[in-house]
């Protein structure tokens, strides 16, 4: 009875043990995710803003152009009316008739017309929901893979090395040459014998147990 209860102490150790390391297991996976997640999070909202800020550069870049150009007109507008202003005190008549011609004041030197020129703020309306909805679709692709290696590896954890044998294989299945695979093929034939389900036995390598394939 001693004996017993000291196995016993021992299974659910092991038992504890095991749930420990299913535990750090499926916290190092879960870091991994969300760190993965969080990465793609991050790149996500670091293109929404370059974009945004590249929109705005470039408004602020014609901004400066028309705002470069209207001072050079004023520039050359206000030297015009200067020298105008100079010539119109001056008491010397020959002297102005003389400087009247090279400036042309009937005819100013040409001007844009700028009523109609405004700059438009870039439009932003729908920017984060499109970025968002780009997001939502990255990260759920990612899951789908994320999810089905983590089904993969799983799966792989009871993974047996087993070979097929060709002596007890139903008639309808055909064996690789290394008795690793198995195809349905053709009709079944006798079906009553294998209860209606084709199967075939196979053995471990190391230990002689037979597994069914249905």
């Amino acid at each position: 009875m001693i004996q017993k209860r000291r196995l016993k102490i021992q299974e659910v150790k092991h038992s504890v043990d095991l749930s420990e390391e299913d535990a750090d297991r499926e916290i190092a996976e879960g870091v991994q995710v969300f760190t993965s997640l969080k990465e793609s999070v991050e790149r996500g909202l670091t293109k929404l803003i370059n974009m945004i800020k590249e929109k705005q550069k470039t408004t602020e870049k014609q901004a400066e152009a028309f705002i470069k150009e209207l001072e050079q007109e004023i520039s050359e507008l206000m030297k015009r009316s200067t020298e105008v202003e100079h010539l119109s005190r001056s008491e010397d008549h020959l002297h102005l008739l003389q400087s009247v011609q090279p400036l042309n004041i009937q005819q100013p030197p040409p001007t844009k017309d700028w009523t109609e020129v405004s700059i438009r703020p870039s439009s932003y309306e729908g920017t984060v929901v499109k970025a968002v909805a780009q997001l939502e679709e990255t990260l759920s692709k990612q899951m789908r893979k994320r999810l089905a290696e983590s089904e993969l590896k799983r799966v792989q954890q009871y993974a047996v090395d087993v070979t097929l044998d060709p002596d007890t294989a139903h008639p309808g299945l055909i064996l690789s040459d290394d008795g690793k695979e198995v195809n349905l093929d053709g009709p079944v034939l006798w079906p009553e014998i294998y209860d209606r389900i084709p199967v075939n036995f196979g053995h471990q390598r190391r230990r002689r147990t037979c597994w069914e394939n249905t």
